[in-house]
């Protein structure tokens, strides 16, 4: 059954377009209505951000800035951001340039990286591949630092194809080698110390070295000629399958895996006739009648980051905790501070299978069905742990649920499953409310009683099938 009513649209959309949103959240954009929520959405850079904290006041004595530091950075911009889509957006290109801290081994490289992925996030295709390709992160992690004249290093000529354009089995070996030859001399340089002590520069910059560059004639991909790096970008633009697999690979992230064909050559030649805009295929793909299709709602497994950024939103876990304030303090309280409210929220990602910054491999995760199994579950369970178990609870009864009496079990889960727009049935929240009930030990107390109801039903709302799709 498709979506029924606006609201249900609204909120479908939020959760695709970002991490999902507070119920006051859903109200107010349901009350601006579908079209309006869209356009906020969408263009994002008339939005006034939330306060960001500054990561550059993160580094510690030594002058060093830990990844781990920046991806509870990442992760808090995430869970306080005014711009859902841009944030997503970050997310979905971090997976596709799947660029590791584990072999950059620099917090201030990683800053640089998802910085121009944030930037760049619903620019054109061209825009970004340069950029990335250009990006002292990205030439350190794929080694086209060492790519040079007589030697090429044929790593991310080989990516560029294989994961970032085109996709597996549309080169041949010959075109790989063609291009890194294109590549060679793309390097960066490192600012030195007076330009730190005098500019405050701390992050290299891309830096093309002639002596370095081979200057012959390549061909790739059938076109021949002095070729440079741009010139590789752009032939590799001008192959029908780089739209084609780019606009498939942004269906199956916002709508649902596997498109059919007829869709993937409509959305291809959006992608192609918009000079690869991003943007304007985002609003193709969310305005589409597949994009509310009964096959589209809860059909995207939630990744660890839409399932703890999504409920940590939902009940405004930054706003509880007062993050933003945290970070007033010194320099090595801010890193303390960072560890202990972002650690568990980070913790729990780990264990579900995603730290940010450390994909597995340039591929970036599996994802899919991947995030699910016995140990990653058990981890989504134990969120709520997180949240209700600890003796100075952060979340609590009156803050989630209010003054207001219930008459029943059921509609204290109800309650919970609105607040977390988990899309259960009425006959799972009936077993759920009844399993809880019989949990309970009504002699301990009301205070308690209520917040053991709390912790087990949203033990069981977490756990559930239903609640892994958003």
């Amino acid at each position: 059954m498709a979506l029924q009513t606006d609201r249900d649209r609204v909120a479908h959309l939020l959760r695709r377009a970002g991490f999902g949103a507070s119920l006051s959240q859903i109200d107010w954009h349901a009350a601006r209505g579908l079209e309006a929520t869209l356009d906020y959405l969408i263009d994002y850079d008339s939005v006034e951000e939330a306060p960001q904290i500054d990561v550059l006041e993160l580094t510690n004595m030594k002058g060093n800035l830990p990844a781990p530091i920046v991806s509870g950075w990442w992760l808090y911009g995430m869970l306080t951001t005014q711009r859902p889509l841009q944030a997503k957006l970050t997310l979905f290109w971090h997976d596709h340039f799947g660029c590791s801290a584990e072999k950059v081994q620099n917090g201030y490289l990683m800053v640089q990286h998802i910085r121009l992925l944030s930037e760049l996030a619903s620019s054109d295709l061209r825009t970004l591949l340069v950029a990335v390709a250009q990006n002292p992160t990205m030439l350190r992690f794929l080694d086209n630092n060492t790519n040079v004249k007589g030697q090429p290093n044929e790593n991310f000529a080989r990516e560029l194809m294989e994961l970032f354009t085109m996709g597996i089995g549309n080169y041949t070996e010959k075109d790989v080698q063609e291009a890194a030859r294109a590549f060679t001399g793309w390097s960066f340089q490192r600012p030195n110390r007076i330009q730190a002590a005098v500019r405050g520069a701390v992050e290299p910059q891309f830096q093309f070295r002639q002596g370095a560059h081979d200057e012959g004639i390549k061909t790739v991909l059938g076109v021949s000629g002095n070729l440079n790096g741009d010139d590789v970008i752009d032939i590799l633009l001008e192959q029908p399958v780089t739209a084609r697999y780019i606009a498939g690979k942004l269906w199956s992230w916002f709508v649902y895996e596997n498109p059919e064909e007829q869709v993937v050559e409509r959305i291809a030649g959006v992608f192609r006739d918009g000079n690869y805009s991003v943007r304007r295929l985002l609003r193709h793909i969310l305005t589409s009648e597949e994009f509310y299709s009964a096959r589209a709602e809860r059909a995207l497994y939630k990744s660890p980051a839409d399932f703890v950024v999504g409920i940590s939103r939902s009940v405004d876990l930054p706003g509880i905790i007062d993050l933003f304030n945290l970070f007033q303090e010194s320099d090595k309280e801010k890193r303390r501070l960072l560890r202990g409210a972002m650690g568990g929220v980070m913790g729990s990602m780990m264990n579900m299978g995603q730290h940010l910054l450390y994909p597995p491999t340039v591929a970036g995760w599996d994802g899919g069905s991947a995030w699910i199994n016995s140990a990653t579950m058990l981890e989504r369970i134990k969120f709520a742990d997180l949240l209700f178990e600890r003796k100075e609870a952060v979340i609590n009864w009156n803050f989630l649920v209010g003054n207001r009496r219930f008459e029943s079990v059921n509609e204290v889960v109800d309650r919970l499953c609105e607040v977390f727009d988990a899309g259960l049935p009425e006959a799972k929240r009936g077993i759920i409310a009844a399993h809880v009930e019989g949990l309970l030990d009504r002699t301990r107390g009301e205070k308690q009683y209520r917040q053991q109801m709390l912790h087990e039903a949203c033990r069981l709302i977490f756990g559930s099938p239903e609640f892994q799709f958003c």
